[in-house]
Formats: C-alpha cells, structure tokens, sequence
C-alpha cells in the first residue's frame, strides 16, 4: 500500500494550507438497480471491503455510516452501512449487493453502479447506461483482487470507473 503514505502526505499537507473546509453531502439517487440473487457471498465480500477500510490508519479511514442515507426506492431493502469519502462519494451495503455512488451526474452514462453476485456467473459490475427507462446496462465481471483500488479511489476523491474493476482476460485486454 505504497499510495498510503503519499495520501497521509498529502493530507498533512493540505491541512496545513488550509483551515479546514468541509465537503456537503449529497443525497444519494436510485434507479438503475438489478435484484441479486444470494446475499451470502455479499456479505462476505462487503466483510472483505470493511476489513480493508479498517486496515487503514486512522487519519485515512472511511467513516462506516451504520443505516446511512437511503434510497427512494420503497421496494429495496435500506442500506445498512455507508462507506463515505470526504467529496460524497461512497459505498453502501444492503444486503443485496453493494452499491458505488457518486455525487456528481452524467446525463449519458451513470456514473453509479452495482457490485452483485449471480449464481454460476460470480460478482458482476452493473452499471446503467443512458435513462432509466431504456433499461440498458453494462454488465463485467468483478475481480474481487480490485478492493484496494476501490478504496484507495474512495479515500483519495476520485472516481471508480466500473471497468476498472472487472477480470482481465488478456494480458493487455
């Protein structure tokens, strides 16, 4: 974790510049959601990324919001935990699957998405693409190797691209 201690450098840096202005949170926008089908294998990969948050020092760590902001689907189980970064950004859980949100929108592509798991498939990255009502989606393959990534994009305020996180096939593909 060679990207932790540039980011506490960061950090101390940054503090010392500045005084210490706050990031507004944004409310979180549901619509491009795909039932998952065993919520095992979730909870285990969602003990996986909390594990990795707490492995974190402490000035680095990710607050873990216990029944954080929910989405305005009635028909969705309420998210239990959120994982949120200083700029809004985050990850909530569930139950049935993780979900990456971030605060800022994209009229052609979303730049949310879901982490499921699907029987015979393994995790899938679930990402909607153009109106909800078209019903277009982007299906990958998550490798499960990526957490790092996701958090270190999560602490650091930059924004996970969904391809990012998926299995390789080919070396350069």
């Amino acid at each position: 974790m060679s990207w932790v201690k540039a980011e506490l450098k960061k950090r101390t840096a940054r503090a010392g510049r500045e005084a210490g202005s706050g990031a507004g949170h944004s409310d979180n926008k549901g619509g491009d959601t795909v039932p998952g089908l065993d919520s095992l294998h979730i909870h285990r990969l969602w003990d996986r990324i909390a594990a990795a948050n707490k492995a974190l020092p402490a000035e680095l760590t990710l607050p873990d919001q216990v029944d954080g902001p929910q989405e305005p689907a009635s028909d969705k189980p309420p998210f239990r935990h959120w994982l949120r970064a200083p700029n809004g950004a985050g990850l909530g859980f569930n139950g049935e699957g993780i979900r990456y949100y971030w605060p800022q929108p994209n009229k052609n592509k979303s730049n949310n998405f879901w982490i499921r798991w699907e029987e015979g498939k393994g995790f899938r990255v679930i990402r909607r693409r153009g109106q909800s009502w078209s019903g277009a989606t982007d299906l990958w393959r998550f490798s499960e190797a990526r957490i790092e990534y996701l958090l270190k994009c999560l602490v650091t305020g930059v924004r996970v691209k969904p391809k990012a996180l998926r299995v390789r096939r080919f070396w350069l593909f």
